[in-house]
């Protein structure tokens, strides 16, 4: 998958409502320009999280949790950003094209991802040496079997 142009963020931005979308997951009140209600993200008594339609943002001043529409829909569904994102363009009927990176940098994260892969492998050949008994000890002692640390590629 490549990136999402920030243009197509932007529009799905500008067409989801936060005060709808907020108000799905939190029972909100008018309180002058501003919505309140009871924080999703922490337990607490009295109103803390307020939404603000001008500003298509929301902030909880109980645990300091803000951002906007795509940040909300992250922290309270545990989501990446470029999932919260094609999940409010479909909501909102917005395609999302993908740009491709640049190859310059694809190919610094490609080398990137050769050299971990190469840094494990040595790792995992260190293990099995006379010179791993210390580190096997101390999986051991960790609850780790053989079979999870050959699973787990420790």
């Amino acid at each position: 998958m490549g990136r999402i142009p920030e243009a197509t963020i932007n529009e799905i931005r500008s067409r989801v409502d936060i005060v709808d979308f907020i108000g799905r997951y939190v029972q909100l009140k008018k309180a002058g320009r501003n919505f309140k209600g009871l924080c999703p993200f922490h337990d607490e008594k009295t109103p803390s999280f307020n939404v603000s339609p001008d500003k298509q943002g929301f902030y909880c001043f109980g645990c300091q949790a803000g951002g906007d529409v795509v940040g909300f829909l992250m922290r309270n569904e545990a989501l990446s950003f470029p999932e919260a994102v094609r999940t409010l363009a479909r909501e909102c009927g917005v395609e999302v094209p993908e740009e491709r990176g640049n190859p310059a940098e694809r190919g610094v994260s490609e080398r990137i991802y050769e050299a971990n892969e190469v840094a494990q492998q040595a790792f995992v050949c260190a293990l099995a040496t006379p010179a791993g008994e210390a580190a096997r000890g101390y999986l051991a002692r960790r609850g780790l079997d053989d079979q999870t640390v050959r699973d787990l590629g420790i």
